[in-house]
């Protein structure tokens, strides 16, 4: 088979022969996740055109679109040529809810408007669309989630020229099942994994590991023998015993020489266990502890509470005036002297239960206090930067998460500040996982959720998503080593906020996109260390008994479950080579071809008899008329009100449809005169656009009346 070569670049695609670019396919497939949606656009040679080189042993001249696996070569464009065919943006489509009429010009065009800008416009037809939303789109109502994909298949239906089979087929939730084995797909293509190995005669795939914001998923080939309660068990029977069957995916890759690869794939989703939503709970089980735990605040709450009942009682029963002014002015002093002094009393009052806030009156972080910090209640969150506060990094919306009342004064009255203790949040993140919860099957791995191995031996790890943009805040992109991990985390943890922003304001961190994912940098790594090593099992002492590797692009091509999502497509559509499969394939383009030249020719054919009217219409409107008095008699010559003369058009109403033209929405002024061949200049030479000469006709005439 041929050389492994996984990247067309842009230049290559501008240079290929006509006859490749004849038989060049594109793909769309946009990635609708939880926090914002990406389109990828992909490209390859026709997998039909070259089982007929293959075939016709012509394989050599195409080596570099032939992967060393046997399937075609997908390009996603290069880092080299500035040109990565993707586009992301911001919010994702669940966040449409209760307003999904503006997801169609606010979302979807702006995506679909570049892939437009990408792929020829002869190409369109052929092209096909897919929109596969993951977790955010799984926390929705089965109606939230049918209102938002409807109106997503209408609009682009109704909009865009390329190929949609049907709703169901190509704009759709995919399971998380789905997400991992797409995700192992594109992994093991890119590190060419489904072919046999020619030093150890096996085949040696790679295990895959995701982490999105809502969710985290991990799968792997199923075939090895495992000891179960000292038996050894076929790990595949194992699966189905322990009710797993849904976890299990049968795999089927078919190449260009005719082979096809079995796989039984297991695969294992965790909602609700990616980066935000784990912080999401984090701070719930965080606020929840500080609000039992923290006298002060307790007493303050219960203050405030009394004054406001108070408040609410004088209004009813209206008492007297100055009465109730003087107790107000009394107990606004009260509960500001109470408020003022709550940063020291927190300390004292609250020593022996939580131990977070009560070091803060002391501690170098409550030095120097701000202004805006002055006589409020500090929680310190181990998870965030040294000086990092939670509402200027992301206000939290108190009054929803706990009432109105509560909710309030929470919101007025406490921060919650960074402290920058990398292993105290190591700590505090573990429970998150509920490994302690007892496993009814098996074996598990954590939250009681069954797993056929609970330890890997010899297995290679790929990681993408989030673990990628964790460690790549350090510098330590690719094989991961929890040593350097660790000290550089904590390094991190432990530095002044404001610096961190600095950085990144001087455009130190180009691959996050907002400060956001910086400040949350610290717990993410404290909650990435633990799913590696107590969720996985995989050792910390040797990092290559075990090798965790942390990718973006593999050979310049993004290892993505959208990549994967579109291998498993193409490879569906390889089956026996077919000699006629080319030929009506080059029937098919040059039909499409036709179609889209004879809708462009009709339509310009339409605009230049529009505009020969116009012209006919405005030249006899214009043209002088040479007047026979003894021929004409004057009492014939018709003027309107206006000035107008009545002209009679020799154009035949059965030549144009007008309710036609009507629909086609012609913006003339707008119209691209190279296209249509007409100068603007002869245009208006053949209206003989003349004022003076218009006006001298007119008061020729009516002078004749």
């Amino acid at each position: 088979m041929s050389t492994y070569k996984l990247i067309l670049s842009k230049r290559q695609l501008d240079n290929l022969s006509p006859e490749l670019k004849e038989h060049l396919k594109y793909g769309i497939m946009i990635d609708a996740g939880s926090s914002g949606s990406r389109i990828q656009i992909y490209s390859w040679i026709d997998t039909n055109f070259l089982m007929e080189k293959i075939n016709n042993d012509e394989e050599e001249k195409y080596k570099d679109f032939i992967t060393s696996d046997g399937l075609p070569v997908i390009k996603q464009g290069s880092s080299t040529d500035n040109f990565d065919a993707q586009y992301k943006i911001e919010e994702g489509i669940s966040t449409y809810v209760g307003r999904v009429k503006e997801i169609g010009p606010g979302h979807v065009k702006i995506l679909m408007d570049y892939a437009e800008s990408i792929i020829p416009k002869n190409k369109y037809a052929d092209t096909e669309v897919y929109l596969y939303a993951t977790a955010g789109m799984r926390l929705l109502t089965k109606e939230q989630q049918e209102a938002i994909l409807n109106e997503i298949y209408l609009y682009i239906r109704d909009h865009y020229r390329f190929k949609l089979k049907d709703k169901e087929t190509n704009i759709r939730i995919i399971t998380g099942e789905e997400e991992g084995l797409f995700g192992w797909i594109s992994t093991n293509y890119l590190e060419h994994g489904f072919s046999i190995d020619e030093k150890t005669k096996e085949r040696e795939t790679y295990n895959f590991v995701d982490m999105g914001g809502a969710s985290t998923q991990i799968a792997f080939e199923l075939d090895k023998k495992i000891n179960i309660k000292g038996k050894t068990i076929n790990a595949l029977d194992n699966a189905k015993a322990n009710k797993s069957d849904k976890n299990i995916v049968s795999l089927n890759i078919n190449n260009l020489y005719g082979e096809t690869f079995d796989f039984n794939i297991f695969v294992i989703t965790f909602l609700q266990y990616g980066v935000n939503e784990t912080r999401r709970r984090y701070l719930e089980a965080f606020l929840d502890k500080m609000r039992k735990e923290d006298q002060n605040y307790q007493k303050l709450l219960k203050d405030a509470k009394i004054i406001e009942k108070r408040y609410n009682k004088r209004d009813e029963v209206k008492e007297n005036k100055n009465e109730n002014e003087n107790e107000n002015i009394n107990t606004s002093s009260k509960s500001q002297s109470s408020t003022s002094t709550s940063t020291s009393s927190t300390s004292s009052s609250s020593s022996s239960s939580s131990p977070s806030s009560s070091q803060l009156s002391t501690s170098a972080i409550s030095k120097n206090i701000p202004e805006d910090e002055i006589g409020k209640i500090i929680w310190e969150d181990p998870c965030l930067p040294i000086n990092g506060r939670q509402d200027k990094i992301k206000p939290l919306d108190y009054v929803k998460m706990f009432g109105g009342a509560e909710g309030k004064f929470i919101e007025n009255n406490v921060i919650i500040k960074g402290s920058g203790k990398y292993d105290e949040c190591v700590k505090s993140v573990y429970p998150l996982l509920n490994s302690t919860l007892p496993c009814t099957s098996d074996s598990c791995l954590f939250n009681n959720i069954y797993s056929p191995y609970t330890t890997f031996n010899d297995e290679k790890f790929v990681a993408i998503g989030k673990y990628w943009d964790v460690v790549n805040v350090y510098h330590q992109a690719g094989l991961y080593d929890y040593e350097d991990f660790q000290k550089s985390a904590r390094e991190f943890c432990k530095t002044d906020w404001p610096l961190h922003l600095n950085d990144y304001n001087q455009g130190k961190y180009p691959d996050l996109r907002k400060p956001y994912d910086l400040a949350l940098n610290c717990f993410r790594s404290a909650y990435i260390e633990n799913i590696i090593h107590q969720g996985y099992k995989i050792p910390k002492e040797d990092n290559k008994a075990i090798p965790f590797t942390t990718i973006a692009y593999i050979n310049g091509t993004e290892a993505s479950w959208a990549l994967g999502a579109l291998i498993q497509r193409i490879s569906n559509t390889i089956g026996e080579f077919d000699p006629n499969a080319t030929a009506a394939t080059t029937a098919a383009s040059i039909s499409a071809n036709f179609i889209n030249t004879c809708y462009y020719l009709s339509l310009y054919a339409v605009i230049i008899i529009s505009l020969a009217g116009v012209i006919l219409y405005r030249q006899r409107k214009t043209t002088p008329y040479e007047i026979n008095q003894e021929e004409v008699p004057l009492n014939e010559i018709q003027t309107h009100r206006n000035g107008d003369v009545d002209v009679d058009i020799d154009i035949d109403e059965d030549d144009i449809d007008i309710d036609e033209l009507n629909e086609l929405d012609i913006d003339i002024d707008n119209i691209d005169d190279e296209e249509l061949g007409i100068e603007v200049e002869d245009i208006d030479e053949a209206l003989g656009n003349n004022t003076t000469n218009q006006e001298e006709d007119e008061t020729e005439l009516l002078q004749l009346n």
